[in-house]
């Protein structure tokens, strides 16, 4: 319970940075590579200041269910309000793979739900474990990347 997030029963920030820790020291090996994902769901104030907390409670709950869904097998963690991370092992290929399956997900979810609108922004980067790293400066940089915008997701390399 200490490394969870009642709302979404993702990591949280102590949750993520445990786990990230010991899937990095897995991946520790030559020819291994991981992927960093940083996420925000936009516009939660609006939508609560509108409709309230149940609907932002919907989105925040969607959000992780489309991340599991996608990632599965992935550390996920829901460090903020609005932020999510995941981390999970790929190369540059599988990158642009996953990210498109979460573009999918997201537009069906939109489709699927007349009303809720979900628009998340984010970057995520390539790691290389055999490199000396500290995750929650790892975490803080990729947040800092993120560029707040109701669009697609974009590569940040």
């Amino acid at each position: 319970m200490l490394f969870t997030d009642k709302l979404t029963d993702l990591y949280n920030v102590q949750g993520f940075v445990w786990a990230s820790e010991h899937l990095l020291a897995v991946l520790n090996r030559p020819m291994s590579c991981a992927m960093l994902l940083a996420v925000e769901v936009a516009n939660l104030k609006v939508v609560e200041r509108a409709l309230g907390r149940e609907p932002v409670n919907r989105m925040l709950t969607l959000t992780a269910d489309i991340l599991r869904r996608v990632f599965r097998g992935a550390v996920i963690g829901r460090l903020g309000v609005d932020r999510f991370a995941v981390l999970a092992p790929a190369n540059p290929s599988k990158c642009t793979e996953l990210i498109a399956a979460l573009n999918e997900d997201i537009d069906a979810a939109n489709l699927a739900d007349p009303n809720i609108h979900l628009s998340l922004a984010g970057k995520y980067c390539l790691f290389d474990p055999q490199r000396s790293y500290f995750i929650e400066s790892w975490i803080r940089s990729t947040y800092r990347l993120i560029k707040i915008k109701s669009s697609a997701l974009e590569q940040d390399l």
